[in-house]
């Protein structure tokens, strides 16, 4: 079976993602890695397949990815690496607020950046 793994793909951008696969017959099959998983809407059901992960942490994606080969074999044909984010406001123009946190930049390297 030709499937497609796609992170951050149960909502936003990776659910748009999750489609356009579909609508360009790419892909049979789609696995979601996300950290909040969704039921897809109900289109998609039973060709959508959900997996919980952190992007973040190495074991966690996997953990994923191992499951995601016994449920829809070991190599898939499309991996979009989508997960990411960030808060809208944290590099607020002109913003003379108090000093975030290093963490919040590594966190958002990690998310961002380092997980793809």
């Amino acid at each position: 079976m030709k499937y497609g793994i796609v992170t951050g793909g149960a909502r936003g951008l990776g659910l748009g993602i999750v489609r356009a696969l579909f609508e360009e017959q790419a892909v049979e099959a789609v696995a979601v890695i996300d950290l909040r998983p969704e039921a897809p809407p109900a289109d998609l059901a039973g060709r959508v397949h959900a997996f919980a992960a952190d992007v973040t942490d190495e074991a966690q994606v996997r953990a994923a990815v191992e499951a995601i080969a016994q449920k829809l074999g070991p190599h898939p044909h499309v991996l979009c690496n989508n997960a990411g984010g960030g808060e809208a406001n944290w590099f607020e123009a002109g913003s003379h607020a108090e000093w975030h946190s290093v963490d919040i930049w590594r966190r958002y390297v990690d998310l961002n950046l380092n997980s793809v």
